[in-house]
């Protein structure tokens, strides 16, 4: 049986996850000093770790993708609040009519874009 989860760990939580007998492996994305910690905790527990620090992250969009799907994913994940560890750096398109059918529909998206402080009511989107 396989299963994966996601979360957001405090230093404590990640040295348990590394220690708990039944989790085999531990990835992680975030800052370079905690990346080299967890890397660490894991291996002297015996884990398989990925731990990538100061990570940037890709999309690879491919040619039989619904392209409607992956730009709104791609939009969300711009900036992806305050975490920049989870948005993605680099959209890579495999071929041209993706790449063509992307931009247009990503100019579009972001044009719609409202960016404003997080109270702000009319926003669709912001920085932090």
């Amino acid at each position: 049986m396989a299963c994966s989860m996601s979360c957001r760990a405090t230093r404590e939580r990640s040295t348990r996850s590394c220690s708990i007998r039944v989790i085999a492996a531990v990835s992680f994305v975030g800052s370079t000093p905690i990346a080299q910690y967890i890397q660490s905790q894991g291996v002297l527990h015996g884990k398989r770790v990925q731990a990538l620090g100061g990570a940037k992250n890709h999309a690879v969009v491919m040619p039989d993708a619904d392209l409607d799907a992956a730009t709104e994913a791609i939009a969300r994940r711009l900036w992806f609040g305050w975490r920049r560890c989870m948005a993605f750096q680099f959209v890579v398109a495999v071929g041209q009519g993706t790449a063509d059918g992307l931009i247009a529909r990503l100019h579009k998206r972001v044009a719609a874009l409202k960016v404003g402080a997080p109270e702000a009511a009319a926003r669709t989107w912001d920085p932090w």
